[in-house]
């Protein structure tokens, strides 16, 4: 008996409701307004969940070998700060991306 489970692990019940609760609040939304499924729509929730996703992947990852980083909020508002600096001050787009980009990892590796 014991050899048959030894591969599959258990679904512990706060998963299960997070799951319960994603696929209702789907399911309410598409009721609300039945265009909420559509191609146009995923697509676009998925490219501004886009940034949202790659910090949270960095984030597992730091706490995953051991650290903690709380400060990803705040270096990320300073890297779009000064990328926008740069933006609008008539630099070109190009040149913004590469002052801010840059400066989002070394942040991190600052604090």
């Amino acid at each position: 008996m014991e050899q048959k489970n030894k591969g599959r692990k258990k679904v512990s019940l706060g998963n299960l409701i997070i799951l319960i609760a994603l696929v209702v609040l789907i399911a309410l939304f598409y009721l609300l307004n039945p265009n909420f499924l559509n191609s146009y729509n995923v697509l676009s929730m998925m490219q501004s969940l886009a940034p949202y996703a790659i910090m949270a992947l960095g984030v597992t990852f730091v706490i995953a070998t051991g650290g903690i980083d709380l400060s990803i909020g705040t270096t990320c508002i300073a890297a779009a700060v000064i990328a926008g600096k740069f933006y609008t001050t008539g630099a070109y787009p190009l040149w913004a991306r590469l002052i801010g980009i840059p400066r989002f990892p070394s942040g991190g590796y600052l604090t």
